[in-house]
């Protein structure tokens, strides 16, 4: 609950965007032992630093570790495709964006997904069986 409120307060929530690419299993780095669930997002938006810095949009790849016992994540670690100075030199000095910084990450491509039909019923009639694969196809593939 802390992580998520410090998440909050330092992000502009009307600018600041986190687009999902992709959630993948990260077969390189799992091990039936540690199973490894890659998400790879694009982060964009301003910061609530100073007098608010405006941060170039960035790749950034979440690793959750599970636990194969109760599924539950039980670690996560977040890597950039960037620098920490790309980031910073990028957000305090933007026209050097492109020139000695890195270029923006590319925008995220739109993706249609599958949602599951739920029909509610009354009590008094048998609730349909809901196959739940096609969303979890659509949730998981590359697209």
């Amino acid at each position: 609950k802390k992580y998520s409120e410090g998440v909050n307060r330092l992000f502009d929530q009307s600018t600041s965007r986190a687009e999902i690419i992709s959630t993948v299993i990260n077969e390189e780095a799992s091990t039936p032992d540690r199973p490894v669930i890659t998400c790879t997002w694009r982060l964009s938006g301003r910061v609530n630093v100073g007098f608010g810095l405006e941060i170039k949009p960035y790749i950034v790849y979440t690793d959750f570790v599970v636990d194969p016992q109760t599924s539950l994540i039980v670690f996560q670690e977040d890597r950039f495709d960037l620098p920490p100075w790309d980031i910073l030199l990028s957000s305090l000095f933007p026209f050097l964006i492109g020139k000695i910084t890195s270029s923006p990450a590319p925008p995220v491509p739109k993706r249609e997904l599958v949602k599951p039909k739920i029909n509610l019923l009354e009590d008094s009639l048998p609730l349909p069986s809901l196959d739940f694969g096609d969303m979890f196809k659509s949730l998981f593939s590359k697209q």
